[in-house]
Parts: structure tokens; C-alpha cells; sequence
């Protein structure tokens, strides 16, 4: 798990002597909790739908109760005097970054395990509900483990000109790399049909037969589903990309957050609406999303072009 966390080094609080400063700096991290709390409803309200029982939706719900836990517990270091705050701080932030950095992985993990069995508990609510919540709680019994064996929430002073008292946090590579990634894969598949429509575009204009009406080709079902993803989401993985690239160290607590999980959960939707696009058409038992993944299916060929279309992608990705 190392592989997929680094370290990095809170600033707790800073003494400048020789003009004679100080900064405590508990308040800023406790409001930035809450700026994530805030986020955290603004997230269950737009992406969080019925059906309940889906495991990302769980998912999603037990990350809001534990950040208000975190707030609420960071929020009582205020009645401490100066350094039992300092101390309770960093056991909290040290604990809570080890233990979010330790997520990402067993979400994508399990979000991908509960699509695959979707289809065995049809018409047997209850079963998958019980199971994800199962799920959740060894994720979260995982994650606390994890971070009582690799937080190190002993208080640092370091000395450079000024006297910092610091606390190493954990933050998470992978929701770095994944939304790097991603941000990469959706540009150049955009740039991919531009270059192609530009070719089109080219090819009939040098044609001798004269062109009444020029007509847009339909795009392909994969890009169709790829502009309803990138139409909400871009925006976050944008700004995501950007703290990646200028190395904005971001803890575990704040990186993994509602907006992941949901871009996950409508990155993995659209992945299994566009399968079985192919022999369902517009798969009708699929839940609520944000994305309009119906909407945009009608922009592409219909299901007979399906088959011939996952062939030539398989061939590209492969």
C-alpha cells in the first residue's frame, strides 16, 4: 500500500523570534473539514440516488458520516490548551490521511464487484444491500488497520530561521494518477474524433460533386457516452489535474472525497450502460446518475452498429 500513498508534512505551527511571530494553524484545518463537509452534501444532493443499496451510494454515505466524526473530533481540540491541541491534531489528521490514503483502492475494487453481481441479486434487494454494507464496514475495518499500523502521529520541530512544529499526513497517489489518467485518456480520444472530422470535413470539400447540406457524422457510441461523462466531470478533473502537476500537496482527507467516489461510480455506470447498450439498447433497469447516459445514446448509431464498433475498439485498446 505504500505504493499508492506519500508523505507529507502539516504545518502545526510556526515561531518567528527574531520579529517576534506566531501562527497557530488548528483553526485553518478545521476549516477546511468543514469546506469538505459542506462539499459532502452538495455531492449527496446531486449524485446520490435511489436505488440505496447500490454500494457506491453506501459508499458515499459513509464517507459523510466519518468526515463530520473527523470534524467534530478536530473541533474539540479547541477547548485543549496549545499543545494538547497540537498533539490531539496530529494524532486525528495523521490517523484519518492514513486511513483515506488506504480507500481508493478497495473502492474501485469493490464499485467493480458490485456492478459484476448486480445481475445475481435482481429482484433480491435486501441481499445486496446487507452485502454492501458488509463490504463497507470491512473497507472502513481495513482502512482503520491500516492506518494503526503505518501513522506516525508524533509532533516534528524543525528549525530555518523560523521554528515549525509539523505533523506527517499521508496523501493518496492513486486519485492523482487515476484522474490524470483519465483527464489524458478523455483529451486524446477528443482530439482523436476532431482530427477525423477535420479529415471528413477536408474529403468533401475537395470532392468535384458539388455538397447541398453538409451533415455531421454521428459519433460513435463510446464517444457519445464519453461527452456525457466529460460534460459534468471535466471541471473536477480538471482542477484535480492541475494540483497534481504543480505537486499542491493535497492530504489523503481532503484528495479522497464524495466527488471521486461519484466520478467513479459514473465512469463504471457509463462503462456497463455502453455493454449492454449492445443487446439491451437503452438499458432500462439502469438506476439514476447524474450523467444522462440515455440523452446522449440517442446521438450514436443504434445497437445494430454495436458489435462492429466493440470489435474496431477492442482492436485500438489492444
Amino acid at each position: 500500500m505504500e505504493h499508492f500513498s506519500s508523505s507529507m508534512l502539516a504545518i502545526m505551527e510556526q515561531t518567528d523570534n527574531m520579529h517576534d511571530c506566531y501562527m497557530d494553524n488548528t483553526r485553518q484545518f478545521i476549516l477546511l473539514m468543514l469546506f469538505k463537509v459542506f462539499l459532502n452534501g452538495g455531492a449527496l444532493y446531486l449524485c446520490c440516488f435511489k436505488p440505496l443499496w447500490s454500494f457506491f451510494n453506501i459508499c458515499s454515505i459513509s464517507f459523510a458520516l466519518v468526515d463530520l466524526s473527523m470534524t467534530a473530533f478536530m473541533t474539540t481540540t479547541l477547548w485543549m490548551d496549545v499543545q494538547s491541541s497540537h498533539v490531539a491534531m496530529c494524532y486525528i489528521m495523521a490517523n484519518f490521511s492514513a486511513a483515506y490514503s488506504a480507500l481508493p483502492v478497495p473502492v474501485l475494487c469493490l464499485g467493480i464487484l458490485d456492478y459484476y453481481l448486480e445481475d445475481t441479486c435482481a429482484g433480491r434487494k435486501y441481499i445486496r444491500l446487507t452485502r454492501n454494507i458488509v463490504l463497507v464496514i470491512l473497507m472502513w475495518l481495513f482502512a482503520g488497520c491500516y492506518a494503526l499500523e503505518t501513522a506516525n502521529a508524533t509532533l516534528l520541530s524543525q528549525t530555518r530561521n523560523i521554528r515549525y512544529v509539523v505533523c506527517e499526513i499521508k496523501e493518496s497517489r492513486t486519485v492523482g494518477y487515476f484522474t490524470v489518467a483519465l483527464t489524458a485518456v478523455i483529451e486524446e480520444i477528443a482530439e482523436a474524433r476532431i482530427r477525423d472530422l477535420k479529415i471528413d470535413m477536408t474529403t468533401e470539400e475537395d470532392t468535384k460533386f458539388p455538397i447541398k447540406e453538409f451533415t455531421m457524422p454521428r459519433p460513435p457510441m463510446h464517444l457519445s457516452l464519453l461527452i456525457c461523462f466529460g460534460v459534468f466531470w471535466m471541471p473536477y478533473l480538471a482542477v484535480t489535474t492541475i494540483c497534481v502537476t504543480l505537486e499542491f500537496g493535497i492530504p489523503a482527507y481532503i484528495s479522497v472525497n464524495l466527488l471521486w467516489v461519484q466520478c467513479v461510480n459514473s465512469l463504471l455506470e457509463g462503462v456497463v450502460f455502453w455493454l449492454r447498450s449492445g443487446t439491451v439498447g437503452t438499458y432500462i433497469s439502469q438506476y439514476e446518475n447524474i450523467c444522462l447516459w440515455q440523452a446522449y445514446w440517442d446521438l450514436s448509431p443504434k445497437v445494430t452498429d454495436f458489435k462492429q464498433e466493440t470489435i474496431q475498439l477492442h482492436t485500438l485498446l489492444f
